[in-house]
């Protein structure tokens, strides 16, 4: 079992070395400059494909950096996703939690893991979803924003999709990567709706209307990060100068011509961002952040095509230039000059997360995962583990087996649990045993010492059925006479 994200690629694990990052720059710098260039040569579809190739390089890079799952075994909310996931993928059924006889879980990482993927790629599923939405959402706005400036929308979209004050402040789309892996994974549909609402053009604020609705239920759904209720202070400031330079531009354009997807956009994230920052409700402003910048984007498309308009004319006066047209000069002065200068192209998400992004660069032990790998492969997935808090996770989350407990991540009725689990390590029977379907015993390092189990082999009631390289763990059959 291989859980890195940059396996795929053959990248080793472990913290990025300086000359990687500065690699990364440069080759930024230069898809950057050949977007440019195809621009310059009036090549939308091969522009377009060097903007996706951008955003794919910075945001990508990032992912493939982490040497883990973002979280796994470390952050308990993450954990506690995977383990859920993993349980009710083994099993297809939505009704068991990871924690044997516990609350059944809910949320979108049980109905994808109900689809039948790959074990692993369901673990990296909330760790990639940062980058498929990136790109999704660039795809959507390029196929279904207003004719004329779906083009431009889309390559504002990935070059600019977050300000530098947003990623310093945490606001934004990616101010908080890795941590909202359902946000992620539902941005593209809920943006492809509102855009396609953006087109109704007879009943404007109907459109608006339900436009706050699908947005409001979408920040309900999305768990929160932050505190609610922190003043219409903490609300303007993302709304405003949270923005930057686009904030005066997407201003300027809808005063110019007002348009009904860019309106609609930033009527919704604004009104959404407002009520979380006021209001005592379960809503999360990055959604409303994120189709407020959106919004934003499609808005500025005027301003700028007419700077690109200004800028080119001037440049037409040099007469190599005379025969180019004034908006392909214009775009392409502009791309080569300020997208190596975005904030995404200096964006450091592991350094910006804090402790849970760079513990998670480092790779999880391989003893670890030839274990669970062995676990997942050669045990009865309805039996159900005993193992110390510090491995019962990793039970759940990498192998997806029921785990009798887990004070880590989840604090059932202990009692009879413990008692359950002092028998399993006796080997000798409890009607708890029954009960909770408890068939394994994992001892890991430390584990034997800590437990009083230098020789288990020798209790009886235990029988080994797997032994890991360097003795470091062990499975146990329970009930072996």
């Amino acid at each position: 079992m291989e859980v890195h994200p940059g396996s795929w690629l053959g990248i080793a694990a472990g913290h990025p070395h300086p000359s990687d990052v500065v690699a990364l720059r440069w080759g930024l710098l230069v898809i950057s400059w050949i977007w440019a260039a195809l621009s310059l040569r009036g090549r939308p579809l091969a522009s377009f494909l060097a903007a996706l190739a951008f955003g794919t390089a910075a945001v990508g890079f990032w992912v493939l950096a982490l040497g883990r799952p973002y979280g796994l075994l470390i952050d308990p909310d993450a954990t506690r996703r995977a383990a859920e996931a993993a349980v009710v993928a083994e099993t297809r059924d939505a009704s068991l939690d990871f924690i044997v006889a516990g609350v059944p879980p809910t949320g979108l990482h049980v109905r994808l893991a109900l689809l039948g993927l790959d074990p692993v790629l369901l673990l990296l599923l909330p760790t990639l979803s940062p980058l498929l939405a990136f790109l999704a959402v660039a795809i959507l706005v390029g196929l279904l924003a207003p004719r004329g400036r779906s083009h431009l929308a889309a390559s504002l979209w990935l070059a600019f999709p977050s300000s530098a004050i947003e990623l310093v402040w945490g606001h934004g789309f990616l101010s908080a990567p890795w941590r909202r892996p359902e946000g992620f994974l539902s941005v593209a549909p809920i943006v492809a709706v509102l855009l396609l609402l953006g087109r109704v053009r007879r009943n404007v604020w109907l459109a608006v209307s339900a436009g706050v609705v699908v947005a409001g239920c979408w920040a309900i759904l999305v768990p929160s990060a932050g505190a609610a209720g922190q003043g219409v202070f903490a609300a303007l400031l993302p709304l405003t100068l949270g923005q930057g330079p686009f904030f005066f531009l997407g201003a300027w354009g809808l005063w110019r011509h007002w348009d009904s997807t860019a309106g609609m956009l930033m009527v919704a994230g604004s009104l959404v961002v407002v009520a979380a920052s006021t209001l005592p409700l379960a809503l999360d402003p990055w959604c409303g952040q994120t189709l407020y910048r959106l919004g934003l984007l499609v808005a500025a498309c005027g301003p700028i095509q007419a700077l690109e308009r200004g800028l080119g004319t001037r440049l037409q006066g040099f007469a190599p230039l005379a025969r180019v047209g004034a908006s392909r000069l214009g775009r392409a002065l502009l791309l080569a000059l300020a997208v190596p200068a975005s904030a995404l192209a200096w964006w450091n998400p592991i350094q910006l997360d804090g402790r849970v992004a760079e513990r998670s660069v480092e790779p999880l032990p391989g003893t670890l995962l030839q274990a669970m790998d062995w676990i997942r492969r050669n045990t009865d997935r309805h039996k159900t583990f005993v193992a110390s808090p510090e491995y019962a996770p990793a039970v759940a989350a990498l192998a997806g087996r029921q785990v009798l407990r887990a004070p880590s991540l989840a604090q059932p009725p202990d009692n009879v649990r413990r008692r359950a689990q002092k028998a399993a390590l006796e080997g000798r029977f409890d009607p708890a045993l029954s009960r909770f379907g408890v068939g394994y015993l994992l001892i890991g390092p430390g584990d034997a010492e800590k437990w009083g189990l230098a020789e288990p082999e020798q209790r009886r009631g235990l029988r080994v059925l797997f032994r890991g390289q360097g003795g470091h763990f062990a499975v146990y059959a329970l009930g072996a006479r």
